[in-house]
């Protein structure tokens, strides 16, 4: 009867020591897991940030590029009145010359 008690005693011990073992282990998993789940986080949130930055200069880009194509056009439709305006104003400066040419002083 003694040595079935320490034969259960023994058993008994290295189910406990194997149980330990095992939580042991699974502690270390969960721990690295843990970890692993911190970087993957610290990663996520600075490619966040970079998707951030990158629509904000996409975006100065865009308006750069309105910004621009606005001032072509506004430049194209100013510059013409502009030429005629001279081409009118010289015409006109001639007319003058034209129809009253300078009396020299005698």
């Amino acid at each position: 009867m003694v040595s079935s008690l320490e034969k259960k005693i023994d058993e008994t011990e290295k189910r406990y020591e194997e149980a330990n073992r095992i939580g042991e282990e699974r502690l270390k998993q969960a721990l690295e897991a843990e970890s692993k789940l911190s970087q993957l986080k610290n990663a996520m949130q600075r490619l966040e940030e970079k998707f951030s930055d990158i629509e904000s200069a996409n975006l100065v880009l865009q308006k750069q590029s309105q910004l621009n194509s606005y001032v072509k056009t506004l430049s194209e439709h100013i510059s013409t009145p502009v030429d005629k305006i001279i081409n009118n104003f010289q015409e006109i400066v001639g007319v003058i010359f034209f129809c009253f040419p300078r009396v020299s002083s005698h």
